[in-house]
């Protein structure tokens, strides 16, 4: 099999998926929430494990929005994201 029959074989079976349940957009959602604000926040020298960080997104999906200060730094983005008006969004 070439190269250029087995991308596109790949592909056929990657479309046979398509187009993703609301369930499955929703699991994707979540997880890149979650990896994107680990990593963004690693890489500002953040040191709170995965697990934590999840538990503080999900800490502020359940609580009542507060000021951003009370939060830590793994919660900000997502804060900012429920609440616009959070003034953690860039001007």
């Amino acid at each position: 099999m070439s190269g250029t029959s087995h991308i596109a074989d790949k592909k056929r079976k990657l479309d046979l998926l398509r187009p993703l349940s609301a369930a499955a957009l929703a699991r994707l959602d979540h997880y890149y929430d979650i990896e994107v604000t680990y990593s963004s926040n690693g890489l500002e020298g953040n040191t709170l494990t995965a697990v934590e960080t999840t538990l503080v997104i999900e800490m502020i999906r359940i609580l009542p929005a507060r000021a951003g200060s009370e939060y830590p730094a793994a919660g900000a983005a997502e804060l900012a994201s429920i609440n616009p008006d959070s003034g953690l969004l860039p001007s």
